[in-house]
């Protein structure tokens, strides 16, 4: 599938669409996702009725090169789009899927394709009308509604079946790094504490389901993979208001999350294996540990002396 016809579905402009996935890069490889060529850009925009595209630099039309998603990289996308529609729209391509691996597994109708793919137009033109019809009476047998903890446990099962890359323990259970943080940020009613040697964009993302009017702090050593411009830019998207100070003398190597420090009956602390940028990237658990709720008063009495990296 390609981005500007995901992007409709999506209810995203294309821009917007490909910046989601650019930010969560590490997660589409080659057989996810690729980049149409020149001359299969030509050969599209001559087939396409609806848009233009044009290779780029030519005149009119879309400069830019067109992204493709395979299959996995359709079911990847499900798992970094959020929000009601993106859920919707998700439930609406696995029931899509699977209708049409059904038809073509129970009715044996692979080679049949093969046929009347050298065949003429009008006969390809009546047997995809067939197929859509056929699919819709499918769509009946599947259950009206996916609930979002199913449509997780489909992208679990999922990546689990590909590898362990882009998990992490936690709770004794195995979640995608993005699941693990987004339910561990997803408690705070007031504060978050993050205490992380090195950070990048994808520790901001990591946040972004937060409620709007929490106060979050980050201390770090290192902030090379979170330029200024993306920092800004993260912040006013999403109206979250992170401040980020320059460990002192309180350094740490090992990486903490403190949730509503300070409120007795709703605080929490986790100690995280790897950075947040990195987990998933190896095995990495994510402990909650009580006791640890210390370490966040080190850090906070030594906030006044201690730099903003992003005033």
């Amino acid at each position: 599938m390609l981005d500007f016809d995901l992007a409709e579905i999506y209810g995203y402009t294309v821009s917007a669409f490909n910046q989601q996935v650019k930010r969560n890069k590490e997660r589409f490889p080659e057989d996810f996702l690729f980049t149409l060529s020149s001359d299969e850009m030509l050969e599209l925009s001559k087939s396409q009725n609806v848009i233009s595209i044009q290779t780029a630099g030519t005149k009119g039309g879309r400069s830019k090169p067109v992204s493709a998603f395979t299959e996995s990289g359709v079911y990847m996308l499900m798992s970094i789009l959020r929000g009601e529609l993106a859920v919707q729209q998700s439930q609406a391509l696995i029931r899509l899927f699977k209708s049409m691996k059904d038809y073509l597994v129970n009715t044996s109708q692979i080679e049949s394709f093969r046929s009347y793919a050298v065949s003429s137009d009008t006969v390809i033109h009546d047997r995809l009308n067939h197929v859509e019809q056929s699919i819709k009476l499918l769509e009946h047998e599947v259950d009206e509604k996916v609930s979002r903890n199913e449509l997780e446990m489909i992208m679990e099962r999922f990546e689990i079946k590909k590898n362990t890359e882009g998990l992490v323990l936690h709770q004794g259970q195995w979640f995608s790094a993005d699941t693990a943080f987004d339910n561990i940020f997803r408690q705070a009613k007031h504060t978050i504490l993050i205490v992380d040697p090195y950070i990048g964009i994808k520790t901001l993302n990591a946040l972004i389901h937060c409620r709007k009017d929490i106060q979050i702090t980050i201390f770090t050593k290192n902030t090379k993979e979170l330029p200024k411009e993306t920092y800004e830019d993260f912040s006013r998207e999403y109206r979250l208001h992170i401040q980020i100070y320059k460990m002192g003398k309180n350094s740490a190597h090992d990486r903490f999350i403190f949730i509503d420090h300070g409120y007795s009956k709703l605080q929490k602390s986790y100690i995280i294996g790897s950075s947040i940028k990195d987990s998933g990237n190896s095995i990495t658990t994510i402990t909650e540990a009580e006791y640890i709720h210390v370490i966040a008063d080190l850090f906070l009495q030594d906030m006044d002396n201690t730099a903003d990296i992003f005033p």
